[in-house]
């Protein structure tokens, strides 16, 4: 499978006039389910930097994940995600967010 990017020009060519059915995927900045991820890290990663302040400016594990999450998410794209692989990003998600509340757990106490 080849991934192309079109402009509303080449959609019409690629697409709209193709004898062939084509799979295509949307993304874009302005769509809120399509940035609905990185905006909620980002909001953790800022509430764990208050609560950091809360106990005295330290700084946890947890701070370093959180950052993490947020820059793989800026840097990702969807040309980017579905290379390397859909099933295979969210089970990699989920299983750092599991790892992010457990180190909230532990510096925290909750």
């Amino acid at each position: 499978m080849s991934i192309t990017p079109l402009n509303q020009s080449a959609f019409e060519t690629e697409i709209g006039r193709s004898k062939q059915p084509a799979v295509c995927l949307f993304w874009a900045g302005f769509c809120k389910p399509c940035r609905k991820m990185t905006d909620t890290v980002m909001s953790i990663e800022r509430r764990l930097g208050e609560l950091g302040e809360l106990y005295g400016g330290s700084r946890a594990e947890c701070h370093d994940t959180a950052a993490d999450m947020v820059a793989r998410l800026k840097a990702c794209d969807i040309h980017t995600l579905f290379q390397s692989g859909l099933h295979e990003f969210i089970g990699e998600s989920i299983v750092t967010v599991n790892q992010l509340s457990n180190q909230i757990s532990r510096a925290y106490h909750f």
